[in-house]
């Protein structure tokens, strides 16, 4: 019977405790302040400055390791800044240009940018693992990234729609695309794995 009383009297205390410190959510963000940061993805969507990117192409395994040959400066990326809350952005490959897109801060809270979320527009700021609008979620940054040998970026998030991946570093924009496509019909599906990667050399 005193061994009941002392098990049942430290878990009481414990509680009490847990009680006392502002229950499991504040707990839990101060223990984790990456989970309470809020980003402003205007920051790393668009550059800060005119900017024309070159990127690199590579065919990957499943984990966008790469394989066979790089095909180096397959492309570039231009942005332009027309004012403090609109960025044209056009791609380029080989030389031709493939897309052109405007990017552009339709409120406080969001960001129009077709092109590079999915085709809709997403909020503005958000917390890491938190969706930026229903086909796109945020679901990492890196202080430092390194996707191969290289290349290195700062201070970058990644966000994740359906079948790929886009790293944006904080006042340069994007700097690197994953993506998986699949072709085929449903008895024969072949996956296939590719990244760009700006170059910022």
């Amino acid at each position: 019977m005193k061994i009941i009383f002392v098990v049942f009297a430290t878990m009481l205390l414990l509680t009490v405790m847990a009680c006392s410190n502002g229950g499991g959510d504040e707990v839990s963000n101060e223990e984790n302040p990456i989970l309470s940061r809020e980003y402003d993805m205007w920051e790393y969507v668009a550059s800060k400055t005119d900017i024309t990117k070159n990127y690199d192409m590579y065919d990957t395994d499943s984990k966008y390791n790469p394989i066979g040959e790089p095909h180096l400066n397959a492309g570039q990326i231009k942005e332009t800044i027309i004012n403090q809350d609109s960025v044209q952005y056009e791609e380029f490959i080989d030389g031709t240009l493939v897309d052109t897109e405007s990017l552009s801060i339709m409120s406080s809270a969001q960001i129009s940018n077709a092109l590079l979320l999915d085709g809709v527009a997403s909020y503005r700021y958000i917390k890491l693992f938190s969706p930026l609008n229903e086909k796109c979620i945020f679901i990492n940054h890196y202080e430092n990234y390194n996707p191969m040998s290289g290349y290195n970026f700062k201070d970058v998030v990644q966000i994740k729609c359906s079948d790929y991946s886009t790293f944006y570093a904080k006042g340069i924009g994007k700097v690197m695309t994953q993506i998986h496509n699949t072709m085929g019909d449903s008895a024969n599906i072949i996956d296939y794995y590719s990244e760009k990667i700006v170059n910022l050399k």
